[in-house]
Formats: structure tokens, sequence, C-alpha cells
């Protein structure tokens, strides 16, 4: 990418990213998984604490706590760098946004075992997060595609998509900043967590698959109409995602051979519609964009795109469409439905 993020930060960021940096160098040797160094990275300079959970004296975490923690981590790992290092490694911004609805999946799994209240900043401030990195990200697919694409031809357009890349950044740097602020999201992920409750191992498969089943079920409820408009099967390839997420946080001796039945489904749903969505948000921009620029020759560039994209989307609506027809959803809700209830749900007699 070539812009810089950190001409938006003050003076204070900029030294701090010239500290992750040069902590990067030290670990460049490193074998170690990419979060786990980026942790010591960020530890290396004081960017973040050494542990999220900040009281070293409670007991070891059960298994609903442990997971959130383990989810709650990543979004503090990345967060300074999809904030202030985006322009080393678009990964950054896009690893975020998966840990930030994973985060958030965990929390809806798991957040109601505590009070509300003591989750509701958290949650807040991990939808700020979520939704400052999407508009990044967007930008990145996009600019990815025309780089590969349309090369010189499209050289103003790249510009112009640049300059308005380094725009959407603002409020990623923005929410990091405030989050730092006198250490708010550390205090808030503190609070959610002490607030959880412990569960037995032999509560812990029941609720599982009731929390499960929950999920699951908003799916299949949100199945789209034979005509649907993309904004229904964007929310319906939302759905999805939260059902892949929910399959990830549990143990497979808590829900049994769930992600066998439902993961390649909910996988293949998400990314064809999530081609289809690549290409109506790049509609949308190319259309605002077209509207925006005052050259003439640059604006009807992006008006010609913005068509392309529409024409695309819809390409990829009716290979989804003929993927996936309404009556193949409905026989794989039904197909699904008893293998997702919670065991003591079923109609057969156990031993």
């Amino acid at each position: 990418m070539d812009f810089d993020v950190r001409k938006t930060a003050d003076a204070e960021h900029a030294q701090q990213a010239d500290q992750v940096l040069q902590a990067d160098q030290v670990l460049q040797a490193d074998q170690v998984e990419p979060v786990a160094k980026a942790k010591r990275m960020l530890q290396a300079c004081g960017e973040i604490r050494p542990s999220t959970n900040a009281d070293s004296t409670r007991a070891p975490l059960a298994s609903s706590d442990g997971v959130l923690a383990a989810q709650l981590e990543r979004v503090i790992v990345l967060l300074p760098l999809a904030a202030m290092h985006a322009g080393d490694d678009i990964e950054h911004v896009h690893q975020l946004r998966i840990a930030t609805r994973q985060a958030l999946a965990a929390l809806d799994a798991f957040g109601d075992l505590g009070p509300s209240r003591a989750s509701a900043k958290l949650r807040k401030s991990l939808k700020r997060i979520r939704s400052a990195a999407g508009g990044a990200r967007d930008l990145d697919v996009i600019l990815l595609r025309m780089q590969t694409n349309h090369g010189g031809k499209s050289e103003k357009v790249v510009r112009r998509l640049q300059r308005e890349r380094t725009r959407v950044q603002i409020p990623l740097v923005k929410i990091y900043k405030r989050l730092r602020h006198q250490d708010r999201l550390h205090k808030q992920i503190h609070r959610c967590l002490q607030s959880i409750q412990s569960q037995s191992a032999q509560d812990r498969s029941t609720w599982a698959m009731q929390r499960l089943s929950r999920t699951i079920n908003a799916f299949f409820d949100s199945v789209p109409g034979k005509h649907a408009a993309p904004d229904e099967l964007h929310r319906f390839r939302v759905k999805a995602k939260q059902v892949r997420y929910a399959l990830e946080l549990f143990d497979r001796d808590e829900i049994g051979d769930v992600p066998n039945l439902l993961g390649p489904v909910v996988q293949e749903i998400q990314s064809l519609l999530g081609k289809m969505n690549d290409h109506v948000v790049a509609a949308k921009l190319f259309r605002k964009l077209g509207r925006e620029t005052k050259g003439k020759a640059v604006a009807k560039q992006f008006k010609v795109l913005s068509r392309k994209e529409k024409k695309k989307s819809k390409q990829k609506r009716k290979r989804f469409r003929k993927r996936w027809p309404s009556e193949r959803l409905q026989h794989a809700k039904s197909t699904y439905a008893l293998a997702c209830r919670p065991s003591g749900d079923s109609a057969e007699p156990t031993s």
C-alpha cells in the first residue's frame, strides 16, 4: 500500500510505531505464530500489557471465559498493528476485523453468564472497532483488485482510491487512541471476564448445544427468498459467519458432530456471498466517488467501473442461487435441525 497512516497520528504514536518496528527486527528470526509474535513485539515496547487478565491470583479460567479471553487477546494485539501499521501489511486490518467478529461471537455465547452491564461497554467498543476495520478492509480489497487487474490504465483512479483509503483509516486510528487512553479497553475486558461465572464440565455440554442451537436457528430463520435483494443476502451471509464462528468456540465433546454437518454448508455460503458482496461494495464506492470527483474523465471512469461491478455482483448472485436454491436451503434446515438440538430435547430415549 502507498499510504502511511502515521501521518494521521501525533508525534507520540509515531515514535511508538518506530519502537514496534525496531522490536519486530529483533524478532525476525523467531518462528512463532503471527499473533504471538505481534504480542511479543508490542509488549517489548510497552504498547500492550503482558496479559489481558489483570488478576494473577484468580483461579484458572473456565472453558467459557478462557475462550472469551483468548478471542479478546487477539483484538488487543491486532488493534495497534491495524491502526498504526496498516500500510506495512494489509493483513493487519483483515485479521483485526476477523478477530473482532470472533470476539463478538464469543461475547454473544458467553457474555450472558455474567451481568449484562459488565459486557455492554466492551460490546460497543468491539462493534466500533469492527466498523472502522470493515471500511478500511473494503478499500484494501478493492485496491488490490484494481492494482492487479487494471495496471497503468487506471492510474488516476488508483490514486483517488489510495486517498480514500487514507481517509477511512482515520476512524480506526481514533478508536485505537480512544481505547488506549487510560487503558479503557483493558479495563472493559477485565470487568467482563471477572463477571463471568464458571461452569461445571457436566453443565457445559447441554449449555453449549443450547447456545449453538440459538445461533443456528437464527441462521436458518434468515434464509432469503427467491428474489432476495443484495442487502438481504448480505445479512444471510453474516448469519452464516456467526454460525461458523460459534462452531469454532466449543469443543467437539460439547457439540458432537455438528461442525462436520454444518461447517461445509456455512463456509460455502459465506464464500459465495462474500464474492458477491465484494462487487456490491465496490459498485457503491465507485458510484459515490464518481459523484464526488471533479475531473470529468476520472468521474466517468468511476461510473463505468460501478456499472461493471454491479453486473459482476448480479452474476455472483445467480451463481449462489444456482448452487443454493431456496429448496436446498430449506432441506438443509430440516436435515440439521435434529442434529443441532440440545441432547435433552431428543425424542429418542437414551440408555
